[in-house]
């Protein structure tokens, strides 16, 4: 899809793109690169699930996260390498703020996933207060 997705509702795997064109096509194996769907398996099985669904940013953080580049040292690393990691490391990005987004907006996932990690590290910051309180009361 293109950048910056912005669209006002991800499609549903049981719904149509258009007349025609259906957001999910059913396949037990992966029989090649069909244009503006991703293969992997989702809600309603293996399959293709059309870029305008959700599932198809989820499986495509996955298999990105699985794919990641060597990563080289700083300061030995040629110019490539890190091009390579960098280009890499912000298609995942985009997949994962897309995956989690509650709309296809990509404002609006990047807000979504800053959100989530904020709330994430509000609930760990909790815990550890939680433990040192029990800690000193101990002691």
């Amino acid at each position: 899809a293109k950048y910056p997705l912005k669209r006002k509702q991800w499609l549903s795997p049981n719904a149509k793109v258009d007349d025609e064109t259906k957001a999910f096509i059913a396949s037990q194996s992966d029989t090649g690169p069909k244009p503006d769907y991703v293969f992997g398996p989702g809600p309603l099985s293996m399959g293709y699930y059309h870029i305008l669904t959700r599932n198809a940013y989820k499986i495509l953080y996955v298999r990105l996260t699985k794919e990641q580049p060597p990563v080289a040292c700083c300061c030995f690393a040629s110019k490539d390498s890190h091009t390579a990691y960098d280009e890499w490391y912000e298609v995942k990005t985009i997949c994962y703020n897309r995956s989690i987004a509650s709309i296809p907006d990509d404002a609006q996932a990047r807000d979504d996933a800053i959100t989530i990690a904020r709330g994430e590290a509000l609930a760990h910051y909790h815990e550890q207060q939680n433990f040192q309180l029990v800690v000193m009361a101990v002691t």
